[in-house]
């Protein structure tokens, strides 16, 4: 996990995101409401993703993460019956044949059940 990130969870546990539930109601609580449900995941996406959309670059690639720049800029349910939550960013640059860098668009489909990214996408970024 690279630095940026690493620094980014640790501050999202310290200031930010859901607490994570406790009982069992505050965990049935938590899996209706999508914010709660992926911040208790993101922690666990996050270096998984990261790994996989690196693996996928074709070549050099660059990471724009920051404090202020999330990995994620948007969830959403891939599979509400399933808990299975799409994370989604475009803080990647991958250098293409032609020499110019291309900022990427990734999307993470993680699956609580399993405990891994079930499904990756990457595309060019608009």
């Amino acid at each position: 996990m690279n630095r940026s990130l690493r620094i980014a969870v640790v501050l999202s546990m310290l200031l930010g995101g859901c607490i994570s539930p406790q009982t069992e109601e505050e965990l049935a609580a938590c899996r209706q409401d999508l914010t709660c449900w992926s911040d208790k995941y993101w922690t666990t996406a996050a270096p998984e993703c990261e790994r996989l959309v690196t693996e996928s670059a074709p070549g050099r690639f660059r990471w724009d993460l920051g404090i202020r720049v999330p990995m994620f800029d948007s969830v959403a349910w891939h599979n509400e019956a399933a808990g299975a939550v799409l994370y989604e960013g475009q803080v990647i640059r991958f250098k293409m044949e032609s020499g110019a860098w291309q900022r990427m668009r990734y999307g993470c489909t993680y699956d609580p059940a399993s405990g891994v990214v079930a499904l990756l996408s990457i595309r060019p970024a608009e």
